[in-house]
């Protein structure tokens, strides 16, 4: 079952996600150079494998916008 701090744990991952995906646009990166990120800084307990995911949405709904 999930607890109130794991909602707000994942909702700062996420914000930490689009946070760093912004910051790395804005400094030149390509979609492929961010999707290389094995963690997000300020939330180093979600990392490795499938962090790619998250990473190549925010970047597409970044870029769109």
């Amino acid at each position: 079952m999930l607890k109130k701090a794991d909602v707000l744990a994942f909702r700062d991952y996420l914000k930490n996600v689009i946070s760093y995906v912004s910051a790395q646009i804005t400094a030149g990166k390509t979609k492929e150079e961010i999707l290389k990120a094995t963690e997000i800084p300020g939330s180093p307990e979600w990392k490795g494998d499938g962090i790619e995911r998250p990473l190549g949405a925010a970047y597409d709904e970044l870029i769109a916008g």
